[in-house]
């Protein structure tokens, strides 16, 4: 419940905040064709998994093995995922980068929100192999989610997309966390968390 309140503080003072600086918020609104958006943010998300997937195993050939140990909770973990993946996209992608494009230019903001939030992920971790795999692949994760916000012209599309990602990777157990359904086994070193959002 916590965090559905934040959600919905957080969409209400990015929108708030948007007009009261006059900046572009109409990447908050819900628009016509928000629906058709939003699923194919999901698509490209399973699309993304799928390639990154063949990649990974290009590189580093792996066996996909049932976990014995596995912590998932799918409606949990749905509104989980679904609730603190929108909450990220709000606050990164709606209020700090509205903010910054005035500070920094289009450019500059991408730059300074991508490396924000590649720094958010870093905690967990530390100044580690894994933390450091972690704050490059989310900085690049949130290039993504803004050039799908700078196509669409729609910030939900990209919470559709980062929801996707993360559910999957957390569910089939490919987000170094180990407690998903499955967990890989790699032929060559560890690279675990390589695909955490």
């Amino acid at each position: 419940m916590i965090l559905a309140g934040l959600v919905i503080l957080s969409y209400y003072l990015n929108d708030k905040f948007s007009k009261k600086n006059a900046l572009n918020g109409s990447i908050l609104k819900c628009k016509p064709g928000s629906v058709g958006q939003c699923f194919g943010g999901s698509i490209l998300g399973f699309l993304l998994i799928g390639g990154m997937w063949a990649i990974l195993y290009l590189i580093y050939p792996f066996d996909i093995i049932r976990n014995p140990v596995s912590k998932i909770v799918p409606v949990m973990d749905i509104v989980s995922y679904s609730l603190g993946n929108t909450l990220e996209e709000l606050l990164f992608r709606g209020f700090l980068l509205l903010a910054s494009v005035r500070l920094f230019g289009k450019t500059g903001a991408v730059l300074f929100v991508s490396i924000l939030f590649g720094l958010f992920h870093l905690p967990g971790f530390g100044l580690t192999k894994e933390g450091l795999s972690m704050a490059v692949t989310t900085f690049t994760m949130s290039l993504l989610f803004i050039a799908v916000i700078y196509y669409t012209g729609s910030i939900w599309p990209a919470v559709t997309l980062h929801i996707t990602l993360n559910l999957i990777l957390h569910t089939l157990g490919f987000d170094g966390a180990g407690q998903g359904i499955f967990r890989i086994e790699l032929a060559a070193s560890d690279v675990n968390g390589l695909f955490s959002l």
